[in-house]
């Protein structure tokens, strides 16, 4: 589906310019935080948010946006250089993960003291919380994304709640970077190195389909496929002008609105069709973004805020709990604080890790971002 030409140049050459993905990232993740808190705004609050889920739309657009952004990364930065590109997004990913973990497990351990632990969608503590097994198993969660269950290891209870939007993500990171990695190997692959990306758009899309009609539970990854495509698809079409890419950027939006409707309206005869043009109009505002350029110099509050989005999204989760053990009766007041908590929270979190490995990223990729 998809044709590929060949441009080798080395980071430190690259020309690009700036787009403002760094505020919509902090709104997506603010829809998140927003999203799991509604409990604590009271019952008016709640009832007004939980029908739109706000979360799942936001989680959905972050993986189309991820799509766009690590395949213009790895067009720009990473040809050739898939072992730096996979050393990049470790550091990324890892290091504000631990971070975020040790958070919660300490503002756990202080709840537990206390004799107050209450949780969003637990009916009471879960047995072994504290275990080494447990604490073990939640280390290992962003880097070993299977096998965890055979040997004894699967988690009863996830500190980082979300943790699981974060191992689809690593999911496509490997998958892409070895597409892309067929694409420049040498000509011993072929007619299948020509092709490479339409046989993945091909392959993901009966992925795709297998996971929703068999409920496979080692297909689930798969299932959030699309929204990567979508990204992926955005940016050649957008950046390649590839007449492929276009066709594929509608089939990967109508697979993207199938597994949503399919998704947020599983079990319930709930709301759908409000998210779902919500979803759509995001998706939208990242094409939109995609073509709004700014020249090379980098707004450095959209750089801020979109560095901020993801340890916003792992270090939500412990001060909710924190405030919903703390504050059983919501009110608007409560609901404001806990998000004013969590994104102070997170900034000071950030703040243990961003300073340490921000540069070991712009070495690894060759250019700093600015």
């Amino acid at each position: 589906m998809y044709s590929h030409k060949e441009q080798t140049m080395p980071a430190t050459e690259v020309s690009t310019s700036y787009r403002y993905f760094g505020i919509f990232r902090f709104v997506l993740a603010l829809m998140v935080v927003i999203s799991h808190s509604a409990r604590l705004g009271g019952p008016e609050i709640e009832s007004a948010l939980k029908p739109w889920g706000l979360g799942n739309v936001a989680v959905m657009v972050f993986f189309c946006l991820s799509g766009y952004i690590i395949a213009e990364a790895l067009d720009l930065f990473y040809r050739q250089r898939i072992g730096k590109f996979l050393l990049n997004r470790a550091l990324r990913i890892i290091p504000p993960y631990l971070a975020a973990l040790l958070l919660s497990i300490f503002a756990h351990l202080w709840l537990a003291s206390l004799g107050q632990m209450v949780f969003f969608d637990y009916d009471s503590v879960p047995e072994g919380i504290f275990s080494g097994n447990n604490l073990l198993s939640n280390f290992l969660l962003i880097i070993v994304l299977y096998g965890l269950g055979h040997v004894g290891l699967q988690p009863d209870y996830p500190f980082v709640r979300y943790v699981w939007a974060v191992r689809v993500e690593i999911h496509f990171y490997v998958v892409y970077a070895l597409l892309c990695w067929m694409l420049t190997v040498g000509r011993f692959l072929g007619v299948l190195r020509s092709y490479a990306m339409s046989l993945a758009f091909v392959l993901f899309s009966a992925l795709f389909f297998l996971s929703l009609w068999t409920n496979a539970s080692f297909l689930n990854y798969f299932s959030f496929g699309p929204y990567f495509m979508l990204g992926v698809s955005l940016y050649l079409a957008i950046e390649k002008s590839n007449p492929s890419a276009r066709l594929a950027s509608l089939l990967s939006l109508a697979m993207c609105i199938s597994h949503f409707v399919l998704y947020v309206g599983r079990g319930s005869n709930s709301f759908v069709w409000g998210p779902v043009a919500l979803l759509v109009v995001l998706f939208a505002v990242v094409a939109i973004l995609a073509r709004t350029r700014k020249g090379i110099s980098v707004n450095r509050l959209d750089q801020w805020l979109g560095d901020l989005s993801y340890p916003v999204y792992l270090n939500h989760y412990a001060v909710t709990v924190v405030m919903l053990s703390l504050f059983p009766v919501g009110s608007v007041y409560l609901f404001l604080l806990c998000i004013f908590l969590c994104l102070v929270a997170s900034w000071a979190v950030a703040l243990l890790t961003e300073p340490f490995t921000k540069g070991l990223r712009n070495r690894v990729r060759g250019v700093a971002l600015r």
